[in-house]
């Protein structure tokens, strides 16, 4: 039943399997209770599975509800974009129709769910869309105005005009393509409630007409004019250097570029490239230097690639300079999809062009250069979806928007470096936050179920063995890690490589076995591993005739014929049902095995670390990575071996749950084996369920976390809430009560003239800096 109770086909799982075990029992009984066994069967197999049916149909209904809102949300994000660019009205009254249409079937369909209250609260929603929208329309027109129009007096004129709809003297004084704009908004129905909100987004607007944006923006104009004429001076100095036929091809180039004509602008610098290269060894031949041809070819790619993209700035606004943008550094493998057929012509060109680290290097400048000059003077839709990744709001475009924005997001946050002639993407450290954990926006994302494009391609690229250096590896790998087996409130795990966009079972085998090789072994290098277990998947021949040899006379008298049965059945011994030893030793013996360790060695080995990384749990903590073993890395025994420092933390936690429950929970292993003894029922015992961030051993930057939970009346495990909300207890909560401990011991020690040098030493340095210290933790842990 807790095998299947959340499976979607659950009930007739559980029907199967429960079935079979009855009758598998009743088969194995004697005749006088073999009929008990079956009516008993049968009457727990019928009410079970009835209850499973139940809550799979409660469970399909609510995900009906959630699609349906979810679906209300996208209609409204493409509702609000058609009103902001002033779509056919057509278009308009059909995705409100649609909104109509999703509000009359969640008030039919879910009444339960969708209650008076919340369906009053989706159509308050709605109708601030369609106010929101419409603001923004005007603020998109307003930007369409000259620029001698587009003044912060303008903008005060169309504030005032809102506010005084009636007023004509107001009226007249806002720019005539706007009034129409101003009349619509004012009769909407949400815009009395909204009127705050509409008058904010003009204060954006006239923000960045500030004088000093304006001189800023001048600046930016003229410092891109600056640097086009020192191209074009340069590449005029170098081709006097070149021969009358290059000459000639290089003036032609730059008349290509002046008459618009791409497609003789590629096939020219193909030309030129071709000449040079047929000039070097009549230079060569002769001791002359090549560096006047180098130049000649850089100094012309150089003002080509400048000319083309700024050409193409010019035609663009900021949402079209994101995209341009993101087409360019990417190498044309991303985004493109909203500019101009012109403009797109321009971006392929350029792409095309690209053959050395120096082009690349320029691209990157170039399309960088334009993102900051046409900074927008409003919130992108881009910058709406960014901000929804943070604020969980709902985003312009639905979830496709804010893919879009996590995936340029991820791209960005990429290092692109040529190799073979081709962008090679890698993991660039500055990506992630010092302990491993991507920025908030990514979290914000894959909390949503959605795998940027980006990051799935970096991760498989890994997953196949393609990354530039070893930093890309270890980045990958706490990507990887950060996003694989999410802890959720219940106690149980998610791992969020599964969602669209993210990584085949064989990948995530790839990632899974890699981390496992590195938790027990900090100490490899992460590149060199990845490429042993890529090797290996590469050769499973070879890796399984070595787990053969490798294992070999386990267990003793054994018929079985391959190495997946022998390490199938090595690992049930040494692990039993912990599932995470199972999955820490499995790649660890095939590395050994494929490196010709013997089964002696291999079996000590596992000895050893089984002994050195998990522990009993004594029924205080349960683990799930471990299953229920009884043991696990996380237990109070493994961080704290000492009994005394273990009970003061027990001690502590029995305080916090006094504190914040009022005595309703109790914490301790002796009244969790028979609570009945002490007056308490199973609902009254407290376990600590732990949240590591993926490491054998806590540190600094893999903090430890325990959740308190009971068990329910069916038996499941559910998070305590205190007066202060959820209760989290963190490893270091009684580090101050272990610290006098400690702090004591060392006094005694001394009292007595047996202290050691290193615990005389570190007393003296603690009482000149005080320092809080867990003496059984270490720095371990991958």
């Amino acid at each position: 039943y807790q095998k299947h109770r959340f499976d979607d086909e659950g009930s007739a799982k559980f029907a199967k399997e429960f079935g079979d075990f009855v009758d598998e029992t009743a088969a194995n009984a004697s005749p006088k209770f073999s009929n008990i066994i079956n009516n008993v069967g049968t009457t727990l197999l019928a009410s079970n599975k009835l209850n499973m049916q139940s809550k799979e149909a409660e469970r399909k209904r609510t995900n009906l509800a959630s699609s349906s809102q979810a679906d209300f949300e996208n209609k409204l994000g493409i509702l609000q974009d058609l009103i902001a660019i002033s779509a056919p009205q057509i278009d308009i009254d059909e995705a409100k129709a649609d909104i109509e249409s999703i509000l009359t079937s969640q008030s039919k369909a879910f009444p339960e769910i969708f209650t008076p209250e919340v369906l009053n609260r989706n159509r308050n929603t709605f109708r601030t869309t369609v106010v929101t929208g419409a603001a923004q329309n005007i603020v998109s027109k307003a930007l369409t105005l000259p620029a001698e129009d587009l003044t912060s007096d303008t903008i005060n004129n169309i504030e005032q005009a809102l506010l005084s709809p009636k007023n004509q003297e107001l009226q007249d004084a806002v720019p005539e393509s706007i009034r129409p704009l101003i009349q619509d908004i004012v009769k909407l129905e949400g815009f009395g409630t909204n009127k705050a909100a509409v008058i904010r987004s003009l204060d954006a607007l006239r923000q960045n007409l500030q004088v000093g944006e304006v001189n800023e923006a001048q600046r930016k104009r003229a410092e891109r004019d600056e640097i086009q004429d020192t191209a074009a001076s340069d590449a005029i100095t170098f081709i006097s250097e070149l021969g009358e036929e290059e000459k000639v091809i290089a003036n032609k180039i730059q008349d290509a570029i002046a008459d618009g004509n791409l497609g003789e602008v590629a096939s020219l610098i193909k030309d030129l490239d071709k000449k040079i290269d047929e000039a070097r060894p009549t230079f060569l031949s002769g001791n002359k230097s090549t560096r006047p041809l180098d130049a000649a070819q850089i100094a012309i790619r150089t003002f080509t690639i400048r000319s083309l993209i700024a050409d193409a700035s010019d035609q663009l606004d900021a949402d079209g300079s994101e995209d341009l943008h993101l087409f360019l550094t990417t190498g044309g493998n991303k985004g493109g999809s909203s500019l101009p057929p012109a403009v797109m012509d321009i971006a392929r060109t350029v792409v095309g062009l690209q053959d050395t680290a120096q082009d690349f290097t320029i691209v990157r400048s170039e399309a960088d250069r334009v993102l900051r000059e046409n900074a927008p003077t409003t919130p992108t839709a881009l910058d709406r979806a960014f901000a929804s990744l943070t604020s969980n709001q709902v985003v312009d475009g639905g979830d496709a928007k804010v893919r879009e924005a996590g995936d340029v997001y991820v791209w960005r946050s990429l290092n692109v470096a040529p190799e073979n002639q081709q962008p090679a993407f890698y993991l660039s450290s500055s990506a992630f936050q010092e302990n491993g954990l991507p920025a908030a926006p990514i979290t914000g994302l894959m909390s949503r179920r959605v795998v940027p494009e980006g990051m799935g391609d970096a991760l498989s690229a890994l997953a196949s063995g393609v990354g530039l250096n070893d930093e890309a590896y270890v980045n990958g790998l706490n990507m990887f890690r950060s996003f694989y087996r999410m802890p959720t409130a219940d106690g149980t795990f998610l791992t969020l490589w599964s969602n669209p966009g993210g990584l085949s079972p064989d990948e995530q085998s790839v990632f899974q076995t890699v981390l496992a090789l590195q938790r027990l072994q900090p100490e490899r290098n992460v590149k060199e591993t990845f490429f042993q277990v890529i090797e290996r998947k590469q050769n499973p021949d070879t890796t399984e005739a070595n787990i053969m040899v490798a294992l070999s006379g386990y267990p003793p008298n054994s018929e079985l014929k391959t190495g997946r049965g022998m390490m199938s059945k090595y690992l049930a011994f040494k692990a039993g049902g912990n599932r995470l030893g199972r999955e820490l030793f499995e790649p660890l013996i095939v590395s050994m095995a494929n490196n010709n360790f013997t089964f002696k060695q291999i079996d000590k080995e596992i000895d050893r670390l089984k002994e050195s990384i998990f522990a009993p749990t004594d029924g205080l903590v349960v683990d799930r990575l471990s299953g229920f073993s009884g043991s696990s890395p996380y237990s109070l025994r493994a961080v704290f071996p000492d009994e005394e420092i273990r009970s003061l933390f027990v001690s502590k936690v029995q305080r916090v749950l006094d504190e914040q429950t009022d005595g309703q929970f109790v914490f301790s292993a002796v009244a969790g084996k028979n609570p009945g003894k002490f007056g308490l029922e199973d609902k009254n015992m407290v376990v600590l369920v732990p949240f590591p961030n993926l490491s054998l051993k806590p540190n600094d930057k893999n903090r430890l976390m325990y959740f308190p939970m009971y068990k329910n009346e069916a038996n499941e495990l559910v998070p305590i809430i205190g007066k202060d909300g959820p209760l989290l207890i963190p490893l270091e909560l009684a580090n101050q009560e272990i610290q006098n401990l400690v702090t004591r011991r060392e006094e005694e020690a001394i009292a007595r003239g047996a202290a050691s040098d290193k615990a005389k030493k570190r007393r003296r340095r603690q009482s000149q800096t005080p320092k809080e210290i867990l003496p059984s933790m270490d720095d371990g842990g991958a």
